[in-house]
């Protein structure tokens, strides 16, 4: 956040700068921002699987974890969340509460990802909360084992 302070003063200081070309940095920069607010706020993990590599897909949304309902799940949404946990590639993408019923919201229905989004939340979805699944339709993800280097990592940064 400091950072982008200090760019911005930065931007309104420099007079060689057309407005435009100060209008389009701002822009830039304000995107920068609100893509790290909206990612801060989301989280996703994997709960009740046999290893820290497999189990019922889980996401929070601003601290209030709920799950992923299976509708259009596939191996590309397996491999996003794979992704963002630091895991190898999905090896399964179960349906059907294979990993047994989660609890509170359901957070996301009819994800469609094409497998090199950085988030489920960047995948084609339906709005956040609204779902036509109950619990019993919870989806799970099985990734790869962990490389050397991330599970150790992971290890010690207890993530």
């Amino acid at each position: 956040m400091e950072t982008l302070l200090v760019r911005i003063f930065w931007l309104s200081s420099m007079s060689t700068l057309t407005a435009f070309e100060k209008i389009y940095a701002l822009f830039f920069y304000f995107c920068q921002f609100l893509l790290f607010v909206i990612f801060s706020a989301f989280d996703v993990r994997l709960a009740d699987g046999s290893s820290s590599t497999e189990g019922r897909v889980e996401v929070s949304v601003n601290g209030v974890w709920g799950t992923v309902c299976d509708d259009y799940w596939s191996i590309e949404n397996a491999n996003v969340v794979c992704n963002m946990l630091g895991l190898p590639q999905a090896t399964a993408a179960p349906k059907g509460e294979s990993f047994g019923s989660g609890s509170g919201p359901i957070w996301l229905d009819d994800v469609k990802c094409f497998g090199n989004e950085s988030s489920l939340f960047l995948c084609k979805r339906a709005d956040l909360g609204v779902k036509d699944c109950a619990h019993l339709e919870d989806t799970g993800v099985v990734c790869g084992p962990p490389s050397g280097t991330v599970a150790t990592l992971r290890k010690y940064l207890d993530y």
